[in-house]
C-alpha cells in the first residue's frame, strides 16, 4: 500500500504544457511507477488527452507503468477545508451499518475513508477472500470483516450524494 504521507501535492503546474493552474482549473493527477520510485505528474485536460491517447497507442510498452489517476479541480486560496463529521459520528454510522446488508456499498466506502482518516486500519484477514477485507479498529480494539462491493457506475452519483448529505456538515 502506498503512504499516502508519500504523495506529493499538486505542482499547479501541467507536466506536458509547463501552464501554470489557476484556481478553478480542472487537473487530473497520476501516479507513475519510475525506476526512482512513485512519481505524481499533474495534466492540464488537453495534455490529459494527448496523454491518453499516447498510452493506448503504445499500450504502455516501454512506458512507466500508471498505477492510478484522478480528476480535481485546484481550489481557490480562500476556498475553507472540507470539514468531514467528527469520528464519533463516523463511528455511528459504520454500526448502523454493519451487517445490514442493502448498506453494504455505504458501508464499504465507509471503511475505506476512516482508514484514510487512521480511524481504522487495513489488516490481513487469517481467512480472508478476496471478497472481503480486515479493517482493525484501534480505538476499540476490535478487528471487523467487511465484504468488498463492486460499485456500478451509475451508482456512484447517488452514493457520493448520500455521503455529502450524511458526513460533510452543512456550513
Amino acid at each position: 500500500m502506498i503512504n499516502e504521507n508519500a504523495i506529493p501535492r499538486c505542482s499547479k503546474i501541467c507536466c506536458r504544457t509547463r501552464r501554470c493552474f489557476a484556481p478553478g482549473d480542472v487537473y487530473y493527477s497520476a501516479l507513475v511507477e519510475e525506476p526512482e520510485g512513485i512519481v505524481r505528474l499533474d495534466f492540464s485536460p488537453e495534455a490529459w488527452r494527448e496523454e491518453q491517447k499516447k498510452r493506448c497507442a503504445d499500450h504502455c510498452g516501454g512506458q512507466s507503468a500508471m498505477i492510478g489517476w484522478w480528476k480535481a479541480v485546484l481550489p481557490a486560496q480562500d476556498d475553507k477545508k472540507v470539514r468531514l463529521a467528527p469520528n464519533d459520528i463516523l463511528f455511528n454510522l459504520f454500526d448502523q451499518w454493519l451487517g445490514d446488508e442493502e448498506k453494504g456499498e455505504y458501508l464499504y466506502i465507509l471503511s475505506l475513508l476512516m482508514v484514510r482518516r487512521r480511524l481504522l486500519r487495513m489488516e490481513r484477514g487469517d481467512g480472508e477472500s478476496a471478497n472481503e477485507m480486515t479493517v482493525y479498529a484501534p480505538r476499540r480494539e476490535i478487528s471487523y470483516v467487511i465484504p468488498i462491493q463492486k460499485i456500478a457506475d451509475e451508482r456512484i452519483s447517488e452514493l457520493q450524494e448520500t455521503f455529502a448529505r450524511l458526513i460533510f456538515p452543512a456550513p
